[in-house]
């Protein structure tokens, strides 16, 4: 089962895709390379511009239990990379286009 997460960013007025949760596996990060999220720090930063988070199933999560929930895949299985997928200086798999 997977669950994916978004934001509502209140500084550029769009809904962004934050990445998603398997079980087993490492949380997987979508990037925004077009407004320079590309890596852990960049990717973080922008949760200070989300008026809300939720996940697809309609939950809604404070910035600290989206980390939460971000922080408890860590010790899951690192994804594997695909034509589309990098790794940043933290070890995090990114994604630059969208996936469910």
């Amino acid at each position: 089962m997977s669950t994916n997460f978004e934001m509502y960013d209140r500084r550029l007025r769009e809904i962004r895709h934050l990445g998603q949760r398997a079980v087993g596996w490492q949380f997987q990060f979508r990037a925004w390379p077009e407004i320079g999220i590309t890596e852990t720090q960049a990717w973080l930063r922008q949760l200070d511009d989300a008026e809300w988070i939720k996940d697809e199933y309609g939950r809604n999560y404070t910035v600290d239990e989206f980390l939460e929930a971000v922080e408890a895949c860590a010790n899951g299985q690192q994804r594997g990379l695909y034509g589309r997928d990098w790794r940043d200086a933290d070890g995090n798999t990114f994604c630059g286009a969208e996936f469910s």
